[in-house]
């Protein structure tokens, strides 16, 4: 009877466990930018909860960028580093090695230049995922997303629907702008089993391209979740890709912010901690501070 009693409590335990477990990948891309790329993850570490698989693709294109990148993985060990070569077919295979789609479960990816603003619990979101037919939940939106930075243009925001307290549901075909845009490297979660296909089939070999492409693919599901708030803000101060003339504000250079890093400052993410931006993506004017 002990023993059974034993079987019974290991296999409880268990159970739990797995439920606790958030089988959630985490993959971000990045480039020139270990300033921007240590405040996203000081940004995630402060304010999330239940992903604990963390990859860095990065490439650094001098020696001065990989010893900045050196920098930042000695103050994140948890965090796995990849560095890209200049192999053509290189970027493709670690995102591939990162994503894990051997493993069920989700996966959300991001680029360096976002900050996450306010408190994610992954565990829940995974619930809401199982509990609704989503393409996937998108932390970069909210009831305050109005506009679209990239069309430089005012979209409004669609016929929302409470499925939860604080919880909203659309349709992307009555979206405009990024509530239109379902396939995003910006924090969304998805389904690794919705988009396997997607990444193993299609060629690219940098993450503009990889969205470019996956812009182009009709979502398995009509509609998308997200909070009452948006819980990140992309701050496009440089641009360091020559694939697309993306806007953004050219407010330091990647030189400028890679010197001050390397002088041991970083940049002050509490102004943006519960910000309420407009669009996804905002102008923002830096403060940096020493660490």
């Amino acid at each position: 009877m002990k023993l059974f009693k034993n079987i019974i409590c290991v296999a409880i335990c268990l159970i739990a466990y797995q439920a606790l477990s958030a089988p959630i990948n985490l993959v971000v891309f990045s480039r020139n930018r270990p300033l921007q790329l240590d405040a996203f993850l000081e940004s995630f570490d402060k304010n999330t909860h239940g992903c604990k698989a963390i990859s860095i693709i990065f490439k650094a294109d001098t020696p001065d960028y990989r010893q900045g990148y050196m920098l930042t993985q000695q103050r994140y060990p948890a965090v796995r580093f990849l560095e890209q070569s200049a192999a053509e077919n290189d970027f493709k295979r670690l995102v591939l090695k990162a994503a894990e789609f051997e493993n069920d479960g989700y996966i959300v990816f991001a680029v360096d230049d976002i900050i996450i603003t306010r408190p994610v619990d992954f565990h829940k979101i995974i619930d809401l995922l199982k509990d609704n037919q989503a393409e996937g939940f998108y932390l970069r939106l909210g009831t305050h997303i109005t506009e679209c930075y990239s069309q430089n243009r005012k979209t409004g925001v669609p016929d929302l629907h409470e499925v939860l307290p604080g919880v909203y549901s659309w349709e992307f075909r009555k979206g405009q702008g990024d509530w239109g845009y379902p396939h995003s490297v910006d924090m969304v979660v998805y389904r690794k089993k919705d988009i396997k296909p997607f990444f193993l089939k299609t060629y690219f070999n940098n993450p503009n391209i990889l969205e470019g492409a996956w812009a182009c693919q009709n979502p398995h599901h009509q509609t998308g979740l997200c909070y009452e708030y948006a819980c990140i803000v992309n701050c496009p101060l440089n641009i360091v890709q020559t694939t697309f003339k993306n806007r953004h504000s050219n407010e330091c250079l990647p030189e400028e912010l890679l010197d001050l890093y390397l002088q041991g400052y970083k940049l002050d993410i509490e102004p943006l901690q519960n910000c309420i931006n407009r669009a996804p993506h905002m102008d923002y004017k830096p403060t940096f501070i020493a660490q």
